[in-house]
């Protein structure tokens, strides 16, 4: 392929360009999923920052090696 030709990937997009609207059952999915991953992210969130709480705690308890 030389430098005055060019090659695009087709769109996934249906012709008009706007995404296809969603089922009322399909929109239900994804809140589930948006709940499930929302709950996971603040676990692990909440866990870093317990995790913090210690490493920070034990340098206080043994001097500021850090």
């Amino acid at each position: 392929m030389g430098k005055a030709e060019a090659y695009a990937t087709p769109s996934p997009l249906p012709r008009g360009g706007r995404f296809p609207t969603f089922t009322e059952s399909e929109v239900e999915i994804f809140e589930g999923f948006k709940a499930f991953f929302d709950a996971r992210d603040a676990r692990f969130l909440r866990a870093r920052i317990e995790l913090q709480f210690v490493f920070e705690r034990t340098a206080q308890d043994y001097g500021s090696l850090v």
